[in-house]
């Protein structure tokens, strides 16, 4: 990621080059000029937690309600409430997400409990997380570094891989489709008494080669260049993964855990459109990337250590990954050939005791941390961090009202000391009714990038930073009932010091402390089953993310989003049923820097498909989807100079034994 933003960094010198030619130009004539960029494509639906979970608004979406189907894992969270994703390529390439108006960097991702976000910095990359390999995905909304340790000002997700059920499950999906996409996955689950083991590999691959149309700008009302049709080259990639679980039990109630993720990726990088469009072929596109992560876990959990009322758990993490990105004819400046390693390790301890009266209920959660963080390249940084993690559930009522208060202290080696308080209510005075409310206080520190980014004239980190410090509140209402579930949320997020790369010269872009920020909105949902062959979801996103001083807009951060799905599913006979579905999502206009001079034009898209399911017999279950995506043919960004595919088709083939 860092070599890459080196090359992004070369070529936003070319952009800043000719938007101050073109702000010189203009500043006279109009206040404000948007750029026509088309329209952006994102998927999924989603299916909520129930509402008996704590206070945090949290969505739980399970990959195998869409397993016919061709999702990835950027797709199967994009359409949540309150997110937001950012993908700079088709298939394979660098993909982001946000919660609530925040930037990546302030989003905590966890794949099994094991934090992957790398000191690095960048954000994680949703790409190297194939959607095979999961079985569900928690996504907290709102401030979690209570909860969840520094990073997650605005969130966080947590990834839970594949688990082995009761006997034998093989698993085998193969997909192909659009710019030579090709995706196999295969796994084998098992579980006998006393013993599991999970193996799942996903090889995928894509050309990438897809038709797009460049870019025009609006200029005082005037529509300048834009339209021409070009092929998106060198962005193709490969990548394969492997996931190994296995678990069994030492002695009754002590179980001993392990599991490893290995993902490796070559991608080509096809850099900023105007590569291509201008600078192409007298300047060769060869940009390169190579990626290997891996991301293990090892622990032993005991329950009722010693008392049944207390379980006892330890272990220790891994994070490595290794990055390697060349470019021989970068747009500007000598040939680019960097490698970078970076990597956490994380031994921990958790207690959880919980008490029990005829009154109340009291399930606590004590946990120790002691995190090292390292990167190697041109910067050689480490960094050493205690945490310690106090929450509290409280139950009162026969499960009608929840407190939920939580505190955690951190210690890193390069900054003070800092502590998290947090409090939640959960209030359910009818069955179908529930009320929740938080409060909390957030931070993050500085990655080594923004800090430590050697200086190359056009891109430097600033060893100056302050941590970013945020209050997070939320309220809201869930209604569910058995055929139908509503949600109504508000949330704001005010967040100090917060972090933003931002040019501070004509050919110099630097990471700065920013004005404050004010980011609130509404959330709300609506999922109905009027019928039982019939899914219709719905949600809705007002946001409202501005710097305090000058009431401008955050880069990347829309006013407006809606993602709608409907679903019809059928079986015909014992042996044979099928689904239809349709999918529509809308993003308003986006600002695309500090000075909302330049703007992504709001966009729709739509995406729809039909399944037939051959059900379950003795030669297994199968199923075969076709979908089309993007089927207006609109053209899609979701950042500038990163066209993204247009219409595309996708056949998939999956087969199951159990």
């Amino acid at each position: 990621m860092l070599a890459y933003v080196r090359k992004i960094g070369k070529n936003c010198i070319l952009g800043i080059a000719a938007s101050l030619t073109l702000l010189t130009m203009t500043t006279n004539v109009f206040a404000e000029e948007t750029a026509d960029i088309g329209e952006v494509i994102v998927k999924d639906s989603y299916e909520q937690t129930s509402s008996k979970a704590p206070s945090s608004f949290t969505t739980i979406i399970k990959p195998s309600k869409y397993e016919a189907e061709s999702k990835t894992t950027t797709e199967l969270v994009s359409k949540t409430p309150g997110v937001q994703s950012k993908d700079l390529g088709g298939p394979g390439q660098y993909s982001t997400v946000t919660i609530r108006g925040s930037s990546a960097e302030q989003v905590t991702v966890l794949i099994d409990g094991v934090k992957i976000n790398t000191p690095e910095g960048g954000g994680v990359d949703f790409s190297s997380i194939p959607a095979d390999i999961i079985e569900r995905i928690e996504i907290v909304r709102g401030g979690g570094t209570a909860a969840f340790g520094p990073d997650a000002i605005g969130g966080a997700i947590n990834i839970i891989t594949k688990k082995a059920k009761k006997g034998r499950s093989i698993e085998i999906k193969q997909t192909g489709g659009s710019f030579y996409t090709y995706k196999s996955s295969e796994s084998w689950m098992e579980r006998r008494e006393g013993f599991g083991l999970v193996l799942s590999h996903t090889h995928a691959q894509s050309r990438g080669d897809y038709k797009f149309k460049s870019a025009s700008i609006n200029l005082a009302g005037t529509a300048m260049g834009g339209g021409q049709t070009f092929t998106r080259l060198n962005n193709g990639f490969l990548s394969e993964d492997l996931l190994t679980k296995f678990d069994f039990l030492l002695v009754p109630d002590f179980k001993f855990n392990f599991s490893n993720n290995f993902f490796f990726t070559k991608r080509d990088i096809a850099g900023i459109e105007e590569e291509t469009t201008q600078l192409y072929p007298t300047n060769p596109l060869e940009a390169e990337e190579k990626i290997f992560k891996n991301i293990s876990n090892l622990s032993i959990k005991a329950d009722g250590f010693f008392d049944n009322r207390l379980s006892l758990e330890t272990g220790v993490s891994n994070n490595v990954n290794r990055d390697k990105f060349t470019d021989p004819s970068p747009a500007i400046g000598a040939a680019i050939d960097t490698t970078t390693t970076s990597g956490s390790i994380n031994p921990y301890l958790v207690l959880e005791p919980s008490f029990q009266n005829s009154k109340a209920a009291n399930l606590m959660t004590l946990r120790y941390d002691f995190r090292t963080d390292i990167m190697r390249n041109t910067i050689n940084k480490n960094r050493y961090s205690h945490g310690i993690l106090f929450q509290d559930q409280a139950i009162f009522w026969n499960d009608r009202l929840s407190l939920i208060p939580a505190i955690r202290y951190e210690n890193p080696s390069d900054f003070g000391d800092d502590i998290s308080l947090r409090l939640g209510a959960a209030l359910k005075p009818w069955s179908i009714v529930t009320f929740k409310g938080n409060v909390e206080t957030s931070f993050r520190y500085p990655n080594f990038s923004e800090l430590y980014y050697p200086d190359q004239g056009y891109l430097r980190g600033n060893a100056n930073l302050n941590k970013e410090d945020a209050v997070n509140y939320d309220v809201g209402i869930i209604v569910e009932h058995k055929a139908a579930r509503a949600e109504l949320i508000y949330f704001r997020n005010d967040i100090k010091n917060q972090i933003i790369w931002v040019p501070i010269s004509a050919t110099t872009i630097q990471p700065i402390n920013t004005y404050d920020v004010k980011a609130n909105g509404v959330e709300t949902s609506l999922s109905i089953r009027p019928v039982s062959f019939l899914d219709i979801e719905s949600n809705y996103t007002w946001l409202t993310a501005r710097f305090k001083s000058n009431d401008f807009q955050l880069p990347g951060r829309p006013r407006h989003k809606w993602n709608s799905r409907i679903g019809i599913h059928r079986d015909f006979t014992k042996k044979f049923g099928g689904n239809l579905f349709g999918e529509h999502e809308y993003t308003s206009s986006l600002p695309v820097n500090t000075q909302n001079t330049v703007f992504i034009a709001q966009r729709s898209s739509f995406n729809a498909g039909a399944t037939a399911r051959f059900l379950a017999n003795s030669w297994g279950a199968y199923t075969l989807t076709f979908e089309a995506k993007d089927i207006t043919n609109m053209q899609i960004y979701d950042a500038r100079g990163f066209p993204l595919p247009r219409r595309s088709f996708f056949v998939t083939l999956g087969m199951k034994w159990s």
